[in-house]
């Protein structure tokens, strides 16, 4: 199983022909950019929705006490969802 880096997605995302003649330094930005808008967004307590692929959303941390009971405190995780058509694709390889 390999390990997938940004800049691996960065090579393969430059392969494509929307990007062909585009330095890869380009295309690294535009990778960037959609990592900011993604993280700005959930950061906001957005929810980010891509079809077939999943929901990034801002989840409140929680945390047990002495007694087992949950607590919820004023931090937060970020949290992603895949949808259907996603997991199915990962399932079949």
């Amino acid at each position: 199983m390999a390990k997938i880096t940004k800049q691996n997605l960065v090579e393969d995302l430059s392969l494509h022909a929307v990007f062909e003649n585009t330095p890869k330094y380009k295309v690294k930005e535009v990778v960037d950019y959609l990592f900011d808008i993604i993280a700005d967004h959930v950061a906001k307590g957005d929810d980010v929705k891509i079809s077939g692929f999943g929901r990034f959303s801002k989840a409140k941390k929680a945390s047990k006490d002495d007694f087992g009971n949950f607590v919820f405190t004023n931090t937060y995780k970020p949290k992603f969802t895949p949808y259907r058509l996603f997991k199915a694709s990962v399932n079949n390889g």
